[in-house]
């Protein structure tokens, strides 16, 4: 019998329920994210860093703005299940160390990571190559954004204070909607990470897939639970 279970990213941490499974076939599962860059705001699309270590958040000392965006494969869960807990993991490695409220939107639309891995700490980007996510491009350099800086719900599905390093956890009722959407419909696009857009210097650096430190990588767990009356599951 198949079981259900959650999945792990950038650390991300959900609960299922599975239809008509016993207690004893509960079971979970960690992931990795699928994919993860930064947008950067350039007027061309001509910077990303789909393969870099770090995905930048808030203003840059160049006052240009940041977005992080990432996204998980969630077909490991078996379809029919039932979302009922969801928790993201980030982990900060660099940055101001003044608190910010960082908050997750659910994107739109399907984009591609690209391999571009950007000099020095990852901060002012690099030259985009095709197939890369860019602040104009879904996929660098014809397929595009309706909207500059990503399409994505307006309305934050989860906020969290972030200040000094460290890992920071996100959750909501409507991130948990977010990872049930994306089963019920095979389409997982993701989120977009914002911080402070204003100022100078805000931005905020945390680890992607590609970090060499193991701690450091986006990680999302999916917890399910059987249906049955008076049955549980927990992590």
């Amino acid at each position: 019998m198949t079981k259900p279970f959650v999945g792990v990213v950038s650390a991300i941490t959900l609960s299922a329920v599975g239809a008509l499974l016993p207690a004893a076939d509960a079971a979970s599962l960690t992931l990795g994210s699928a994919k993860d860059s930064t947008l950067y705001d350039e007027s061309t699309g001509a910077l990303a860093n789909g393969g870099g270590a770090g995905m930048f958040v808030g203003n840059t000392g160049e006052t240009r703005t940041t977005r992080g965006i990432l996204a998980f494969d969630v077909s490991s869960i078996p379809a029919g299940s039932v979302i009922t807990g969801a928790t993201l993991r980030l982990t900060m490695n660099q940055g101001p160390s003044s608190a910010a409220s960082v908050t997750l939107h659910r994107v739109l639309a399907n984009w591609s990571e690209g391999s571009v891995v950007a000099s020095g700490g990852g901060g002012g980007g690099g030259p985009s190559t095709a197939g890369s996510v860019t602040w104009l491009h879904t996929s660098f350099s014809d397929q595009f954004w309706s909207t500059p800086g990503g399409d994505f719900n307006a309305v934050a599905s989860a906020t969290t204070s972030v200040a000094g390093a460290g890992t920071y956890t996100f959750t909501s009722a409507q991130l948990i909607a977010d990872v049930q959407a994306w089963l019920d419909s095979g389409q997982s696009f993701g989120w977009i990470v914002r911080g402070i857009e204003s100022g100078q210097g805000t931005a905020k650096r945390f680890a992607t897939r590609e970090s060499t430190t193991a701690a450091m990588k986006i990680a999302s767990v999916f917890g399910s639970k059987p249906s049955n009356a008076g049955e549980s599951w927990s992590s």
